[in-house]
């Protein structure tokens, strides 16, 4: 009886040692997980280990050039990241094509309460689609607008342009893709904004930047996203539509460049301050010539906005007496033209950065001072003759205008059919600012 008892005692001290040592084989193992959870999680949310990456500390925010080819965020594994990530990315996820930057930010839509400023912003959705930049590319006057380029077959039926996505996590998780190392996407150089006055000859700017390295440059002409995120005065929803619309699966395209709509300038204080821009201005009875050609059909441009005037607008006409809903057409396009202009001058005199273009400079000062000083793009001889080839053809020539060719005659012509009402609201209303710009473009120029 006595062996027995010993044997089973035995046998009860080896279970025991058996199921201890299980234990601490257990106990290690989650100690690791919970480990390898707590460097995973300091950079994902919602669900650790498995969900959309997290932006929450310093080395994930944007450089201060904001759009190099240099990637922003650092990681700490990142093999592990890397296998991790792309698990939860698989092949058939609508994604995909936009995290790895074949698809573009064609539509957004912003809420009416988001915040201003610094602050966050939630509630932002948005819609990718394939573009085809090839047209744009070759003869940038044909396509004179980013809509132009991607409106057609590609992204109209695209299932890409139906489907919503949160825009605040597709920014995380593209930042996320793009720092691991088996990234396809090229983070192109925010290289120029282009802000202007109307009718002052951005558009032929921006093709003639187009042309001068087709396959290195982007340049998209009045994104209507990038405008959107600018009216809302969101300095962070700005920084992540221009993250998104700098991103490129094209590894030749290393520079990006933008023409915004003219009303753009009065949100330029969303932008960031440390971008390069030029504002594109004219000689006033040239611009206001320009708004009033008989010539053209369709409503005035510059009388958009007659019911629903601008405060800059509203300001500018009290300086000289007036109540804005009291002034004639003529005075009243003035007035919104100084408005652009007033807008331009305000920033650069409280950032004292950004250079003003007259359009009589036009097109050489292209090639000379604004892609090779403030843009910082070296021009070859072959790119300089590109440049001097486009601006020879109307830069809106659309696909219906695509051979009328630019006349410097038309101006003078324009200016010639200036009514009395006319020119005397181009002297009175917007000369100050013109002479204003004058003078800053002289400075800058000695």
């Amino acid at each position: 009886m006595i062996p027995v008892l010993a044997e089973h005692r035995r046998v009860l001290q080896k279970q025991t040692q058996c199921t201890v040592i299980q234990t601490w084989l257990f106990l290690f193992q989650v100690v690791w997980i919970l480990s390898l959870c707590r460097s995973m999680t300091s950079r994902f949310s919602v669900i650790p280990c498995l969900s959309i990456p997290r932006l929450n500390s310093t080395t994930d925010q944007a450089p201060s050039n904001w759009g190099t080819s240099n990637h922003s965020a650092s990681v700490v594994d990142p093999q592990a990241h890397d296998h991790v990530f792309l698990q939860l990315i698989g092949p058939s996820d609508k994604r995909l094509p936009i995290l790895e930057g074949r698809y573009n930010l064609v539509w957004m839509r912003t809420p009416k309460n988001i915040s201003s400023g610094n602050s966050s912003y939630e509630g932002v959705t948005c819609s990718f689609c394939p573009v085809d930049w090839t047209q744009q590319k070759q003869a940038p006057n044909t396509v004179p607008r980013y809509h132009d380029v991607y409106s057609g077959k590609l992204c109209d039926k695209s299932e890409h342009a139906e489907i919503t996505f949160d825009f605040k996590d597709l920014v995380k998780m593209a930042r996320r893709y793009d720092a691991l190392p088996s990234t396809k996407v090229n983070n192109m150089r925010q290289a120029g904004f282009i802000f202007h006055e109307s009718r002052s000859g951005s558009t032929l700017a921006a093709n003639m930047l187009t042309v001068a390295y087709p396959s290195m440059h982007r340049v998209y002409s009045e994104p209507g996203v990038l405008y959107q995120a600018m009216r809302t005065q969101n300095k962070e929803l700005v920084k992540d539509v221009l993250y998104m619309l700098g991103r490129t699966s094209n590894l030749e395209e290393t520079r990006v460049f933008y023409k915004l709509r003219s009303v753009a300038v009065r949100h330029i204080e969303a932008m960031p301050d440390d971008m390069p821009w030029i504002f594109m201005y004219r000689n006033p009875e040239d611009v206001v010539a320009s708004h009033f050609n008989p010539t053209e059909t369709g409503s005035t441009v510059c009388l958009q906005e007659r019911n629903n005037p601008h405060k800059l607008l509203v300001e500018i006409a009290k300086t000289f007496g007036k109540e804005i809903d009291e002034v004639s057409d003529e005075t009243f396009c003035a007035t919104r033209l100084a408005s652009l202009c007033l807008a331009a001058i305000r920033h650069y005199e409280r950032t004292g950065k950004g250079h003003f273009v007259n359009y009589d400079s036009l097109p050489d000062s292209m090639w000379e001072t604004v892609a090779p000083e403030y843009f910082g793009v070296s021009l070859s001889k072959e790119a300089i003759n590109n440049m001097k080839n486009i601006s020879g053809v109307y830069a809106k020539g659309g696909k219906e205008r695509n051979q009328r060719e630019w006349d410097d005659e038309q101006v003078d012509e324009k200016s010639e059919q200036l009514t009395k009402k006319q020119r005397k609201a181009a002297h009175e209303v917007l000369q100050p600012y013109f002479e204003q710009m004058e003078q800053f473009a002289a400075k800058e120029n000695k």
